[in-house]
């Protein structure tokens, strides 16, 4: 009898141990993996560390786009190339994992993509390296929360050392800013060395609602850096927005130019061949905690705010085309210019070759102000602003200073009727009964006669300032 009982007693204990493993066995089955391929309907979520494989190793992007890729996102010897959203969504997961990128990695947009179905996706933070849209579109990108400290709204957050080219953005809702900081079309933050080449973007309509500090840019939020010098190109890039609400700073291209610090030695922008158009302009300025916020914008560049004795900034726009609509400006409104909003001292801002137009009434003309501090004022630690055949056809308040101190050459104001002498005149095409327009705008059909851009506009009762 006891011996019966001890081999009952004995096969229970295996049976359970048995059914404890089964057990076991089920839920390592039906436990989340977080490498398993997930569809558009359940995205993969990846919590902000680096991936690692079942060996506890960190993945390279390799690794993790042969494990989670598919057809999505493939890798060949010219490098990543990106087919669906889903693809795109891999590449996201990724990079919110990482500090920053390879510069050696390479990545081509092969198809246009409508991102309606995902939601937060970003590329990295920073982005290093190079991305070709190849002329592709990437659309309905639903960004609600937000990159690098929930402070940045853009599809690249953070860029460095990086060449972003012939890429589309559209976005036919409205965006509404509650919680960012930074807003950028295409780039939120410029930290080192960045090109942008042959982009596009196209918002129906923005509205800023943050309460606190904004900074926004049609291409890129904010250009700023730790130390040094830094470089950032525009070339080739489109930026339409047909409604715009804001009570902070916004430029057409780039938001604003900000360093603090002494080690920084040069901020550099090159803007060329670029075209601005917003629709109606909307001012609705909110009361921070310690007062007024000001409002500024500008055509291209919002604001340069340079505060460390050593630093200097350098921007040049050329062939630059900018058309506004209607203003509906309502508080205290602090700049709105059609080139740059507000610029501070060791600024040096030269143009050539542009046109602003359209029916905003401007507080600043062209918008090369100075910034509205103690410290900023014209003419004082190198300030110099230089424009050369330029074509502005804008209302302006009679308040307005439209050049200020600058040195100007083939300048030209419609509204008020006076131009500075020194056209070049191979760059002009001057109609019979129009005012002389830049050649590079123009259809070659549309001209009928090149005269003298001087004769032209003595004719048309201009009056000559220098």
């Amino acid at each position: 009898m006891k011996k019966v009982k001890s081999k009952l007693s004995t096969f229970m204990q295996n049976f359970i141990i048995i059914i404890l493993l089964a057990l076991l066995g089920l839920l390592l089955v039906f436990t989340y993996n977080p490498f398993e391929k997930k569809d558009s309907a359940s995205p993969l979520v990846i919590a902000a560390t680096w991936p690692t494989g079942e060996d506890g190793n960190a993945l390279t992007l390799e690794e993790f786009v042969t494990t989670q890729g598919g057809n999505d996102i493939t890798l060949d010897s010219e490098g990543y190339h990106i087919f669906t959203p889903r693809g795109l969504e891999v590449l996201s997961d990724y990079t919110a994992a990482r500090e920053q990128f390879d510069p050696s990695w390479k990545f081509y947009l092969e198809n246009d993509l409508d991102m309606i179905d995902y939601e937060n996706i970003s590329i990295g933070s920073p982005f290093f390296g190079f991305f070709d849209g190849k002329g592709h579109t990437i659309s309905h990108l639903n960004i609600t929360s937000y990159g690098i400290e929930e402070s940045v709204h853009a599809l690249f957050p953070l860029t460095a050392l990086c060449t972003i080219i012939n890429l589309k953005i559209v976005e036919d809702r409205e965006i509404s800013l509650t919680q960012s900081q930074y807003f950028g079309g295409l780039v939120g933050i410029v930290f080192m060395e960045t090109i942008i080449a042959n982009c596009s973007v196209e918002y129906n309509s923005i509205k800023v609602e943050n309460q606190s500090y904004m900074c926004g840019g049609g291409i890129v939020g904010m250009f700023q850096t730790e130390g040094g010098v830094a470089k950032l190109t525009i070339t080739n890039c489109d930026v339409t927005i047909h409604n715009l609400q804001t009570h902070m700073i916004f430029g057409g291209i780039l938001g604003g130019m900000m360093q603090g610090r002494d080690d920084v030695t040069l901020l550099q922008v090159d803007t060329s061949r670029c075209m601005v158009r917003i629709g109606t302009l909307t001012t609705a300025p909110y009361q921070a905690s310690a007062g007024s916020i000001q409002i500024v914008v500008g055509g291209v560049i919002g604001s340069v705010s340079i505060e460390g004795s050593n630093t200097l900034a350098s921007c040049s726009l050329n062939q630059i085309y900018v058309e506004f609509g209607s203003a509906e400006l309502s508080g205290s409104v602090n700049f709105i210019g059609g080139l740059v909003g507000m610029a501070g001292e060791r600024t040096g801002l030269s143009y050539s070759e542009t046109m602003v137009i359209g029916n905003w009434i401007l507080l600043e003309g062209v918008g090369i102000k100075k910034a509205a501090y103690d410290w900023a004022t014209f003419g004082a630690d190198g300030y110099t602003v230089s424009g050369t055949n330029s074509y502005f056809n804008i209302q302006c308040t009679e308040t307005a200073t439209f050049y200020d101190t600058a040195s100007m050459a083939g300048v030209f104001d419609v509204a008020r009727k006076q131009y500075y002498s020194g056209f070049s005149n191979n760059q002009w095409l001057v109609f019979p009964d129009k005012h002389p327009t830049i050649r590079e705008f123009m259809a070659v059909g549309d001209f009928a006669t090149v005269q003298s851009v001087e004769d032209k506009l003595i004719e048309l009762g201009y009056s000559k300032v220098m």
